[in-house]
């Protein structure tokens, strides 16, 4: 996300994708509007929407060949640390990947 690493939770009770304020800096030009988040317990909070790039990522070679996906998002203060991201099943399956092989090639010296 931004140019930046970060450990998403698939949640398939989610209807949004939620992001961490710790990857994002929300300013008002950023912002494309706000949203309402309940969650399973506590009051509802009133939260920005902002649109991001995303990518699935394994290695370096691999991020070549992945194409980037337009989220719109809500950025929450996210008190886990286990994660910086949380993607609903449907935003899941529309990343794009490309399954690649790498494969040792060793070339005889003469």
């Amino acid at each position: 996300m931004n140019g930046n690493k970060a450990l998403a939770l698939c949640d398939p009770g989610s209807q949004i994708p939620v992001v961490s304020s710790r990857l994002l800096d929300v300013g008002d030009d950023d912002k494309m509007g706000t949203v309402n988040l309940q969650g399973v317990v506590g009051d509802a909070v009133t939260v920005p929407l902002m649109s991001e790039s995303v990518k699935l990522s394994s290695d370096e070679q691999c991020e070549q060949v992945m194409e980037e996906l337009q989220l719109l998002c809500a950025v929450v203060d996210l008190s886990s640390s286990s994660h910086d991201v949380i993607l609903p099943v449907d935003e899941l399956r529309n990343i794009p990947a490309v399954e690649v092989v790498r494969m040792p090639v060793s070339v005889p010296m003469m």
